[in-house]
């Protein structure tokens, strides 16, 4: 897995996830939707595409803020009303799209995001995202 860019050790990853550490793309994908779960909810991939399925994500919690950077398989990711009131998380999203990209809906209206955009997301809002195989670097 690639470290975070610039990385010069002063920080310790709070969590690391890599498909490699487990046995099979079905159970990265359960281990991956649970883990992003409080964030968004991510749609099981057709057969086909699971079989293909991997990600990669570090994170470091920095007090009042989380930096990740993932690297993942296409996926369908969506916050509906019910998984804002399962979670309760309020926070506002910088998503940097670094590679990949993805395009959505968010209350009604279209967005777009592609390589170099940054997308801001509310997360007090529902929204769902196809997204392309990506690299971002994320920040709540």
């Amino acid at each position: 897995m690639q470290d975070m860019p610039g990385g010069s050790g002063l920080c310790t990853p709070t969590l690391r996830f890599d498909s490699a550490d487990f046995d099979s793309p079905a159970e990265t994908f359960d281990r991956w939707r649970d883990m992003l779960a409080p964030v968004y909810d991510v749609a099981r991939p057709s057969a086909g595409e699971l079989i293909r399925f991997h990600a990669q994500l570090t994170a470091m919690h920095l007090g009042p803020a989380l930096i990740t950077y993932a690297v993942a398989a296409a996926q369908f990711c969506q916050r509906t009303s019910t998984t804002i009131a399962r979670n309760q998380v309020d926070h506002i999203m910088a998503h940097t799209c670094l590679e990949g990209g993805y395009q959505g809906v968010t209350e009604g209206r279209r967005f777009q995001v592609s390589p170099g955009d940054v997308g801001i997301f509310g997360l007090s809002r529902t929204w769902d995202a196809t997204c392309k195989p990506l690299l971002h670097l994320s920040l709540v």
